[in-house]
């Protein structure tokens, strides 16, 4: 299975998702970030999947940070594409 520019997706069962991924970060004993990159220029990261461990219905602040680093790089246009700023 592949997604837009990012290539196959495949299985690792070392990851906290089940798939492989460009990249796989610890951030801290209970946060795994996940990034898969695109083929495109600059090879910008397309997608960023995190797992929380023992994350029950709340909100972590740190899980709004992690998103914020991922988003604040991208923009939105007026016909609805989207701009990496990286």
């Amino acid at each position: 299975m592949a997604y837009n520019a990012s290539g196959a997706m495949s299985y690792d069962a070392s990851t906290s998702t089940g798939f492989a991924s460009d990249a796989t970060e610890r951030v801290d004993p209970r946060f795994w970030v996940q990034g898969w990159v695109s083929v495109d220029e600059g090879n910008p990261v397309y997608y960023r999947f995190v797992t929380v461990e023992r994350l029950a219905h709340a909100v972590d602040p740190r899980a709004i940070a992690l998103g914020w680093e991922f988003i604040k790089v991208w923009a939105r246009e007026a016909d609805g594409s989207l701009t990496y700023l990286g």
